[in-house]
């Protein structure tokens, strides 16, 4: 009956990776990816309506940067970052660029610093919500399906062991009924079968 035990560890783990993979994750992507749409149309309309120049290097910036996020956000994750910005090349990159948007927000009139720093804010609560959620659901869900399959696993051993119990407790209760039968059928009785 081992390979019950394994047969329902491994559908369990099936199943955590079809709701994760293929259900959960792209759900999630999707969700990320429709804030990220709304803060860019949100740009966008504060540069249509308060004069911000489209062709400014804080408003490319900002867009570029959403943008980027919205292709690239079903990659992002906790390992893919963390593997990605241990790289020297990317963090003297990442310096650089972090150099660039300052000076380029500079260079934007003082009533738009505002609105763009806001913005900027505005994604990095999004961006680092959508890290720590999708982390903490994998981390959760992990522990989840190792749960499950344990509870399963010992659902089933404990019923063998149910059944074992049970057939050992049947067998002695028939010896004993059987015993009790042929002490209670009488004095004549004991004596014969005690002489034979």
């Amino acid at each position: 009956m081992m390979n019950t035990h394994y047969f329902f560890g491994l559908l369990a783990f099936t199943l955590f990776i079809i709701i994760w993979f293929g259900i959960y994750k792209y759900y999630f992507t999707l969700a990320f990816r429709r804030y990220l749409f709304e803060l860019r149309d949100k740009l966008f309309d504060y540069a249509c309506e308060n004069g911000l120049p489209f062709d400014s290097p804080a408003f490319i910036d900002r867009w570029e940067e959403i943008n980027g996020l919205i292709r690239y956000a079903h990659n992002i994750h906790m390992l893919f970052l963390t593997i990605v910005f241990s790289a020297k090349e990317v963090e003297a990159k990442a310096m650089i660029y972090s150099k660039r948007k300052t000076a380029n927000l500079l260079l934007a009139e003082e009533k738009h610093r505002d609105f763009l720093n806001q913005n900027a804010e505005e994604q990095k609560q999004l961006f680092i919500s959508y890290l720590v959620k999708s982390s903490l659901i994998l981390l959760f869900a992990s522990i989840f399906v190792v749960s499950v399959s344990s509870v399963v696993m010992y659902i089933f051993t404990f019923s063998e062991r149910r059944t074992k119990i049970k057939s050992m407790f049947k067998n002695k209760r028939e010896r004993y009924y059987s015993d009790y039968t042929y002490l209670t059928i009488g004095e004549e009785s004991k004596l014969a079968i005690l002489e034979s």
